[in-house]
């Protein structure tokens, strides 16, 4: 029985991870009739409406499991997973320091903890906490990244620069060393050494190929290292670039529709500047940028329009005084109300 009871389990993790949900509940819900408290099961349970994004049934279904087994360390995983969705890191912090202290004070779970703590704001605390475990660990490379990581985020960027050259030394081939890297020299201006650190992460991407919006976002740093170097051709080739692999990336489609307006191609900057609005049709300085365009390309009328919607002297479809306004759908004859 016990066998059969671990097949059902293993067959319905092979569907999860399939990505075959529906099957893996059916059977899930077999193995909680017969034996309610199936640690397994309910882990799994929970997982798969994680993975459906219904974040808060998954944490009622965590929280029974806990509550069964409270040292669980996949249950404990999932549980800060599903917080971090929900961007509870208070109550998330609580659960890291338990899984800390069943992990024997590990470098991953400091290091997890000091992230949460980042994301609470509480950033000179992090770095508290990651210098003392450097201080027992000195020669662990991801605490020293963490330590970077910090001082990143406290804008100390010289003494962060000095540490992620030190690892870079160590490991040229880390990603997240090689994207600080490149972006600390991209926000020094020094494009040419940003675009050597950013081309390192591109002549590996097959690497991180499961890193698609990440691997999106260093191209289109590339592309604006290629702007500040006045390489208008280049920098059009890496925003393309940028949303072959995220075609969501609006400030992509925008640097774009610039990049085409300089050369005078006023229709492939129009389509550029209306994907980019289709992405944030809220964003009003993309309407002054779309009057902009009209405007270069002859047609003032619909320049007027569009320069109007962008300083917020046409309003229209309000649905509170002071809410925001629905301005995606708007046509150019398009009768408004104020």
């Amino acid at each position: 029985m016990t066998n059969l009871k671990q097949n059902k389990i293993s067959e319905a993790i092979n569907f999860f991870n399939l990505g075959r949900t529906d099957e893996a509940s059916i059977l899930i819900e077999e193995i909680l009739i017969e034996n309610p408290n199936n640690i397994d099961a309910i882990n799994l349970k929970a997982g798969i409406y994680l993975k459906n994004n219904n974040f808060n049934k998954a944490l009622e279904i965590l929280k029974h499991g806990l509550n069964l087994n409270p040292n669980n360390k996949t249950i404990l995983n999932n549980t800060i997973t599903t917080l971090n969705n929900l961007k509870n890191y208070n109550e998330s912090e609580k659960y890291i320091k338990k899984l800390n202290i069943l992990e024997k004070n590990s470098s991953e779970t400091v290091i997890q903890l000091a992230n949460n703590l980042i994301l609470q704001g509480k950033k000179e605390e992090a770095l508290d906490l990651i210098n003392q475990n450097i201080s027992i660990k000195p020669k662990s490379e991801n605490l020293i990244l963490a330590k970077a990581n910090c001082l990143f985020e406290l804008k100390k960027f010289s003494d962060s620069k000095e540490l992620y050259l030190k690892l870079f030394s160590r490991n040229p081939n880390n990603f997240h060393t090689l994207f600080r890297l490149g972006y600390l020299n991209l926000e020094d201006k020094d494009f040419k050494n940003a675009i050597i650190y950013f081309n390192k992460i591109i002549d590996d991407k097959e690497i991180y190929k499961n890193l698609r919006k990440e691997i999106s976002l260093t191209f289109y740093n590339i592309g604006l290292c290629y702007d500040g170097l006045e390489n208008q051709k280049k920098a059009e080739i890496n925003y393309l670039e940028s949303i072959s692999y995220n075609n969501l990336f609006m400030d992509a489609y925008v640097n774009l529709s610039n990049i085409y307006y300089n050369m005078d191609k006023t229709e492939k900057a129009l389509d550029f500047m209306k994907k980019a609005i289709s992405l944030d049709p809220e964003k009003r300085i993309l309407y002054v940028n779309l009057s902009n365009i009209y405007d270069k390309a002859g047609k003032h009328r619909e320049a007027v329009f569009y320069k109007r919607v962008g300083t917020g002297s046409l309003i229209f479809k309000s649905k509170k005084e002071h809410g925001s306004y629905k301005i995606d759908k708007v046509k150019i004859n398009e009768t408004t109300q104020n």
